[in-house]
């Protein structure tokens, strides 16, 4: 995963509610109603996590625990109605305090990876990594969870991807997942990665769905749905950007020079630092 700095999220625990409030007004939905479609959860995903406590345990490996980071994912699952508190010790004393206690998720990160566990069913497979198409219950990666989580806002905000075009910026672990996402959809999924053996891996798995592309302007150009996931600055100019294009971007930083930043309108843009990825996580553990 990308690591985040204490600055990047910096006040989740305090602006939530308000954030939640102000992706309902962008999107249509809220975190709760965005998480149901990334996981494909059917039912009622509060009264499920009444069933649930969740553990977020600290890591103190390569370089070590970012300050603030266990306090905003408890902030973001206690939110959406999953109980949840940050464990008093880190590795793997965390992980026993929670077993110990009788919660029956858990959570961690470290330098690469951000993964929940469902104690409950651990129905786990040996791939360290897997589509998202093919998702087990048991556990679940951040990078696929936000991956489907951006790509489900921008279905919501689209009213239906269903026969249309969206252009998908980057194909690494968080952009494959939201192609596959894409694709089983419907969409019609133009791509672009500066490493073309990327692109061809999604091409070959979905031949019908998803058109290559040779630059980013060409890419986006195609479509006014954009998913970008890749992270950068200033690859993307103002001339990209109007009244009628969305961009859906989990990617960190976000690319857009400064003129094309002065452009873009609030609503244009779905962006958060963790609060759509964990809640996407959490729909996954008890579906």
């Amino acid at each position: 995963m990308t690591r985040l700095t204490s600055k990047d999220i910096e006040g989740i625990p305090e602006t939530i509610v308000q954030h939640d409030q102000d992706l309902r007004k962008i999107v249509g939905a809220d975190l709760l109603d965005i998480a149901k479609l990334a996981a494909g959860f059917e039912g009622n995903l509060k009264v499920t996590f009444r069933n649930y406590r969740a553990k977020v345990v600290s890591i103190t490996s390569g370089k070590g625990v970012i300050g603030g980071f266990a306090q905003a994912v408890v902030a973001i699952l206690n939110h959406i109605g999953l109980d949840a508190e940050v464990a008093s010790r880190p590795d793997v004393g965390g992980f026993a305090e929670a077993l110990k206690d009788g919660y029956n998720i858990v959570f961690a990160a470290d330098d690469e990876f951000f993964v929940g566990f469902n104690l409950r069913t651990p129905k786990y497979k040996r791939k360290w990594w897997y589509p998202s198409a093919l998702a087990p219950k048991g556990y679940t990666y951040n990078f696929d969870a936000t991956g489907r989580a951006y790509a489900a806002a921008l279905e919501i905000k689209a009213g239906g991807l269903s026969g249309k075009p969206v252009a998908l910026i980057g194909t690494g672990r968080v952009g494959s997942a939201a192609a596959d996402f894409l694709c089983r959809k419907g969409a019609k999924v133009y791509l672009f990665d500066l490493v073309a053996e990327k692109t061809k891996a999604l091409k070959d798995r979905y031949p019908e769905s998803i058109f290559c592309c040779d630059s980013i302007v060409s890419c986006i150009s195609k479509a006014n749905l954009v998913l970008l996931a890749a992270p950068g600055r200033g690859f993307i100019p103002a001339s990209l950007v109007n009244n009628e294009r969305i961009f859906s971007a989990p990617a960190m930083p976000l690319g857009f020079t400064r003129s094309a930043w002065a452009k873009l309108r609030k609503e244009s843009l779905i962006h958060d630092h963790l609060e759509l990825g964990v809640a996407a996580m959490a729909a996954d553990l008890v579906k």
